[in-house]
């Protein structure tokens, strides 16, 4: 614990630091409750202490202040980074770290396998292809997002429109490959 303390105080201000600090003692709060709990590894934890201190940044900012954009940017990219370290939310409604199982990797909200719904979120987590094509649409879209700023309600909406639109329509996994390539092709095109 020390070690992550020291690695977080470098360079930030006395306030901040009080926020870490907070966000320290709530970690240590939520891992400690349930003797069963698996506390993540050091690099993990300070990911998690950096996420939530991003977290208070971004929502306690202006919608417009480019500082508050910054913050919920770099909340997102940690938390994706906390999600391919094999971590992701608790059950519904929690508001802590778990270490996952199973967990569809390139999605924006980290499911397990066993709490899907529709054919497309099975089909992302039981197939590797899918799976894959997933995690580049990902990227591709967050890199449409990052090259376009201007446009990022605009994008947001459309790939909302497109999850429920084409991808909620597929039954097949073929279906799926062919939507996810075409989509990826799409975003590609547009940089």
């Amino acid at each position: 614990m020390r070690i992550i303390t020291t690695q977080l105080f470098k360079s930030i201000t006395a306030k901040d630091k009080m926020k870490k600090i907070i966000c320290l003692l709530g970690l240590l709060a939520a891992f400690s409750v349930n003797a069963k709990t698996i506390k993540p590894p050091k690099n993990v934890a300070s990911l998690i202490a950096d996420y939530y201190l991003l977290d208070d940044k971004c929502r306690g900012g202006g919608g417009d202040n480019p500082e508050t954009m910054k913050s919920c940017d770099k909340r997102d990219a940690i938390f994706d980074k906390i999600q391919t370290k094999g971590w992701c939310w608790g059950k519904e409604d929690e508001t802590k770290f778990e270490k996952c199982s199973n967990t569809v990797v390139g999605t924006d909200v980290a499911t397990t396998c066993s709490k899907l719904v529709t054919f497309a979120e099975k089909a992302i987590c039981s197939d590797s292809q899918i799976n894959a094509l997933d995690a580049e649409l990902n990227r591709t879209y967050k890199g449409a997002l990052n090259e376009h700023p201007e446009d990022k309600e605009d994008i947001k909406q459309m790939q909302r429109k497109w999850l429920h639109d084409i991808r909620a329509q597929c039954q097949t996994n073929d279906c799926l490959e062919e939507v996810y390539k075409e989509r990826i092709r799409f975003f590609n095109a547009a940089d």
